[in-house]
């Protein structure tokens, strides 16, 4: 009869160049995402390198927002008003 081979005798053997069966494809590296709308120059984020590789669109939604002093005035009276019920 014969024996069932164990799992170190069931793989190929090792040959003495360690090398991957298929050779790899060469690969294009690819280009960075186009800008968002609403993004500047001054907001892409740069790699390592110095380029130009994540563009950043300014966060509109996050928990504050920088404003002006007229905008901020506004914000703040409809604030007061919606705490007064008047709106």
């Amino acid at each position: 009869m014969s024996q069932v081979p164990n799992a170190f005798q069931a793989v190929r053997p090792r040959g003495t160049v360690i090398a991957p069966t298929v050779a790899p494809t060469a690969r294009r590296p690819g280009r960075a995402p186009g800008p968002l709308p609403g993004t500047t120059p001054r907001n892409v984020v740069m790699d390592s390198r110095g380029r130009h590789c994540v563009p950043l669109a300014p966060r509109t939604n996050g928990a504050f927002v920088i404003e002006s002093g007229a905008v901020a005035q506004a914000s703040v009276s409809k604030r007061q008003a919606l705490v007064r019920g008047g709106i």
